[in-house]
């Protein structure tokens, strides 16, 4: 009996172990990047034919295809997760990158390999980051800060920038001296003018704004990146949202913390060219909804940089490290498509909207029926007591008739 029930358990361990590993969809979160396989098998069970590499991707990402190998297909995001639309969110103690997988049946294929989007499966996945990271390269650079001062009649002007995590802006919030920050994570600028007129028409307005690997923000002949340009949200950050330039005492805006290009150098240089300007007398806003500005329109030019040293300065921050992730991650995936899914979930309400299509029109048709049936048996009774009525009638008159004769007074001439 102890044999039998060991040999039963034992079978039960090896059904659940099975079980779990064939899948056949797996993520792995690594601090070198994020690995997604899946086998033949899971695109087999789930009904999904697929011949081409082509036919899985991250989404909105065709250029992310899969690799075909010999158990099934690949797909890579390499750090630091910049890539292949995946999105970065940052809550208490992590760091949570989402992206989406899609795969398209093999009828959405044509023979050229091209895709005709008319149906996919999809399958998110999420790789979550203990708030733990460090900076690739030897940081031993001093913090550097520039705050500029403008000479007027009433006194000096002095104008810093500084650095926050979140949107609104919380003091809590605000970085310190050399911070490190993740690739693709969010940086919020401030460039704050202290106002000693008291003067709510004397406004900050920022020409430009770009990203160099120097200090000094003259030295432009190596790496330089562009953020904002002629008080507008630069065409070279797609990132970049201008919150406020021009309207207050402080302007602000945010991009997401990059990587130099083809280049060993892992930390950045914010430099801002920023006029106190006067409200009262020009304007000090760009023109389109991506400047800060009233008109609409959103079109700009580039500008190359050179200032008017009477009428605004440059201000820097730096340098900002870019850091990358400490030990792997926690993964989480769905191991269902959420096309079949859908799909199934569909089908049920079309199963339950047509039986109660059907159901409805038994009960519409059934009503109808015996309203017919009982109109016509009322009009039957009615003919039927027609001449009943009328022969009770006849009686009746002739009864009324002899009686009235019978009490008739002769009639004297």
């Amino acid at each position: 009996m102890v044999i039998r029930t060991l040999a039963f358990l034992a079978v039960i361990v090896s059904i659940l172990i099975e079980v779990e590993s064939d899948d056949g969809l797996n993520l792995e979160c690594r601090a070198s990047g994020i690995f997604v396989s899946i086998t033949n098998k899971f695109l087999l069970d789930n009904g999904v034919d697929v011949r081409f590499s082509n036919q899985i991707h991250f989404r909105n990402n065709a250029n992310c295809s899969s690799v075909k190998t010999d158990a099934g297909y690949d797909l890579l995001i390499p750090a630091p997760f910049d890539t292949c639309g995946t999105k970065l969110e940052h809550d208490t103690g992590n760091y949570i990158y989402t992206n989406e997988i899609v795969i398209y049946p093999i009828d959405d294929v044509s023979d050229g390999g091209e895709i005709v989007e008319r149906g996919l499966n999809r399958i998110p996945i999420q790789c979550s980051y203990d708030d733990s990271y460090v900076v690739s390269s030897d940081f031993g650079l001093k913090p550097y800060v520039r705050t500029i001062y403008f000479e007027t009649a009433k006194g000096n002007i002095s104008v810093d920038m500084n650095l926050y995590q979140r949107k609104d802006y919380h003091p809590k919030s605000k970085l310190g001296a050399r911070p490190m920050v993740l690739v693709s994570f969010p940086l919020y600028v401030s460039v704050n003018m202290d106002n000693i007129f008291g003067d709510d028409k004397i406004t900050t307005t920022l020409e430009q704004c770009y990203a160099t690997d120097k200090a000094s923000f003259k030295d432009m002949d190596s790496l330089l990146h562009y953020l904002v340009q002629g008080r507008c949200i630069s065409p070279d950050d797609t990132t970049v949202e201008i919150y406020q330039n021009g309207v207050t005492n402080e302007a602000r805006f945010k991009f997401d913390m990059f990587r130099w290009r083809m280049s060993k150098t892992e930390f950045v240089y914010l430099h801002c060219e920023v006029k106190v300007c006067d409200s009262n007398k020009e304007s000090c806003t760009g023109d389109g909804p991506q400047c800060n500005g009233p008109n609409g329109d959103s079109s700009r030019k580039r500008r190359n940089v050179g200032f008017d040293v009477e009428e605004s300065g440059i201000t820097s921050i730096g340098p900002i490290a870019v850091g990358r992730l400490e030990g792997d991650g926690e993964a989480k995936v769905d191991t269902e498509l959420v096309g079949v899914k859908r799909d199934q979930e569909f089908l049920a309400i079309y199963i339950y909207l047509a039986v109660g299509i059907v159901l409805l029109l038994f009960i519409i048709i059934l009503t109808c029926t015996l309203v017919v049936k009982r109109s016509r048996q009322l009009k039957s009774q009615q003919r039927e007591d027609e001449p009943k009525q009328a022969n009770v009638g006849r009686s009746n008159s002739e009864t009324s008739s002899d009686s009235f004769n019978q009490n008739q007074l002769p009639i004297c001439f």
